[in-house]
């Protein structure tokens, strides 16, 4: 973010171990060093993200955003069975670019959009946002459970990778892509997990592709 380019992190982990509340701290960076703005996706708001509330992008056609705060979350339709579509927002973000306006394309839950290491059915702009929108100032943050789920382009085009705690297949495919050099056996299954006191949650490691892991632990704000 330093270099005004639009960054491509991933936060992954098994569900309650922090990753929203470290994806949340990365917006309040972004937006800290960033003229643009934040499209959040975060069903019902269960994740905390803040700004102005859609449930759809629709929605934000009829009700255009307001000056401030600059953050709108899609929260879709619970009480429908509607989940937030990434693939509307990552087509509104890079809408905006003829604007010259940046944004940040937030999605809470990959899985919205991928299953099994493939996009979903005709999604297409997330896609390149994860692989092109560095240099076009659209940039992604993604959350999931399973790493395995993630498209090539999510996972391996990422700049970093910030894991807690992990174990079984999510291992296995962070080896399988060449994050996990120079990490000792067991690391990420030792991290604290929903069993943790909260408290005690929210330690992860920030990894890089086909770079040594830095030994180093880490906890968001």
């Amino acid at each position: 973010m330093q270099y005004g380019e639009a960054p491509r992190v991933a936060f992954v982990g098994d569900t309650g171990t922090g990753k929203s509340r470290a994806m949340r701290a990365v917006v309040d960076g972004w937006l800290a060093r960033n003229p643009g703005v934040v499209l959040a996706l975060d069903k019902a708001g269960a994740s905390g993200f803040v700004g102005q509330r859609r449930a759809t992008v629709a929605d934000l056609a009829l009700e255009p955003m307001a000056p401030e705060p600059r953050a709108v979350v899609f929260v879709g339709d619970i009480a429908a069975g509607v989940d937030p579509d990434p693939e509307a927002v990552a087509a509104l973000a890079w809408s905006l670019r003829p604007r010259h306006v940046g944004s940040l394309v937030v999605v809470d839950e990959l899985k919205w959009a991928a299953r099994g290491g493939w996009w979903r059915k005709g999604v297409r702009w997330l896609p390149q946002t994860c692989g092109e929108g560095r240099k076009h100032g659209v940039g992604i943050l993604w959350g999931s459970q399973s790493p395995q789920d993630a498209p090539r382009e999510a996972i391996e085009e990422a700049g970093v990778v910030v894991v807690f705690r992990l174990a079984g297949l999510g291992v296995r495919c962070l080896a399988e892509r060449n994050y996990l050099v120079g990490m000792p056996d067991g690391t990420l299954e030792a991290l604290p997990g929903e069993e943790s006191p909260p408290d005690d949650r929210g330690r992860c490691v920030i990894l890089r592709r086909g770079r040594p892991w830095d030994g180093r632990f880490f906890r968001f704000p």
